[in-house]
């Protein structure tokens, strides 16, 4: 795994004067997490990392050993006496969900099982939601700005949900279950004055463009985000309440504790630093569009004209990836034209207003609420504070999602 820290789901207890070498011989024989790999041709394949080459089940009789010796040292006299306090240390991963046996403070990564997504903990607070009328793009569905609390902690998905982790998914339905993720909305530059077209033969494994399997899934609808939260739930990861983020808590996450600013790094009004953040449309995806003249986008080039891999860009200050960019994301709620009424606890607003009540009565669509922007979006739908909407039934190829669960009050520390 990538960055400063690394993500083992379990914790070993090893005595401090041995401790070097039991963690050095537990990550020789870890077994490592199958990553889903697609070819050029779109078929899948798997691929492990496993460092010893040993089968499987040699692997895991090993670790098992080095457990049970470790135990034993611990119970030896002597091996203690004027021992510093013991830390927990790391072992490799189970395929089983884990309960964290130490506190996970702040920036902490977890991950729950081996096909699941890994989560970065989020500290408690509050923030303006919204946008503020100095912003010279804000808009009316963003007002107005309010006072926000999450008073809990929350351990939010690191990156969007990958392709391969929507494979682990699919790969526990029937075949004819499988089947029911077609058709969606692609990008389709053959029709320069409607460019998205909804096609039977595409889909998450066929979005328009190349992906691997480490890049969002995409073409997924909202039911389909919440069926693979419900197989979290039942199955990878029973009992740990996984969710999509509501539309407060998702702001929170994207703001990261940088205030009111039209990004989290910064106002950016000229985007110079955009590309280095953000995967929003520039001028490689102006390069791939029909009538390039009319569009405008961000006056930059991050080099990927459709989506990116989870760590193409920089995180925010929260260690969260493609925040904004890359593809909307889908959240709990339910379109409302404004803030008026909104909860203030940062719980998802679910319930129809006058507003939306009015909507279905004209026969205007409603739908769920999407936030982030997205590879083909303008540069002022990336802000923190913009948001969309879709009808919860639709897929297209710029929207996917990012999960999120609570961290209980002994998890934290608390």
């Amino acid at each position: 795994m990538g960055g400063t820290s690394e993500v083992w789901p379990d914790t070993l207890v090893v005595m401090p004067s041995v401790k070097a070498q039991t963690v050095e011989i537990a990550r020789e024989f870890s077994m490592a997490s199958f990553v889903g790999r697609w070819d050029r041709g779109g078929r899948h394949r798997r691929s492990t990392r496993v460092t010893t080459g040993l089968p499987s089940t040699i692997v895991a009789t090993c670790q098992e050993v080095i457990a049970l010796w470790v135990a034993v040292l611990a119970l030896l006299p002597g091996l203690t006496a004027g021992a510093p306090q013991q830390q927990p240390a790391p072992k490799a991963a189970a395929s089983s969900p884990v309960t964290a046996t130490r506190p996970l403070k702040p920036g902490a990564i977890l991950k729950d099982c081996t096909v699941c997504p890994e989560l970065v903990v989020l500290p408690k607070g509050s923030f303006e939601m919204g946008s503020t009328l100095a912003d010279v793009d804000s808009r009316s569905h963003e007002l107005p700005r309010r006072r926000v609390t999450i008073g809990k902690h929350l351990a939010v998905g690191r990156f969007e949900v990958t392709r391969a982790e929507f494979v682990a998914f699919l790969s526990s339905l029937a075949s004819d279950s499988q089947k029911n993720y077609r058709k969606c909305k692609v990008w389709a530059p053959d029709r320069p004055y409607s460019p998205w077209s909804e096609r039977d033969e595409h889909s998450w494994l066929s979005p328009g463009f190349e992906q691997s399997g480490e890049h969002p899934v995409t073409c997924v609808s909202w039911h389909d985000a919440q069926s693979y939260v419900a197989w979290l739930n039942n199955t990878a990861a029973p009992h740990k309440g996984y969710r999509l983020l509501s539309e407060a808590e998702w702001e929170y996450a994207a703001r990261a504790g940088k205030g009111n600013q039209r990004y989290p790094w910064g106002a950016d009004l000229r985007e110079s630093q955009l590309c280095a953040w953000a995967n929003l449309g520039d001028k490689s995806f102006k390069n791939k569009m029909p009538g390039k003249g009319n569009w405008e986008v961000a006056a930059c080039d991050d080099q990927y004209p459709f989506t990116a891999p989870g760590k193409a860009f920089k995180p925010n200050a929260f260690g969260l990836y493609n925040m904004h960019g890359n593809v909307w994301e889908w959240v709990q709620d339910i379109w409302h034209d404004s803030y008026d009424g909104a909860p203030a606890d940062g719980s998802a607003w679910v319930s129809p207003n006058g507003q939306t009540q009015a909507r279905r009565a004209l026969g205007r669509w409603t739908g769920k609420v999407l936030r982030g922007g997205s590879w083909a979006s303008l540069p002022e739908d990336g802000r923190s504070a913009a948001r969309s909407w879709h009808p919860e039934g639709e897929r297209f190829s710029s929207g996917g999602f990012r999960v999120v669960r609570a961290v209980s009050e002994p998890e934290a520390g608390r």
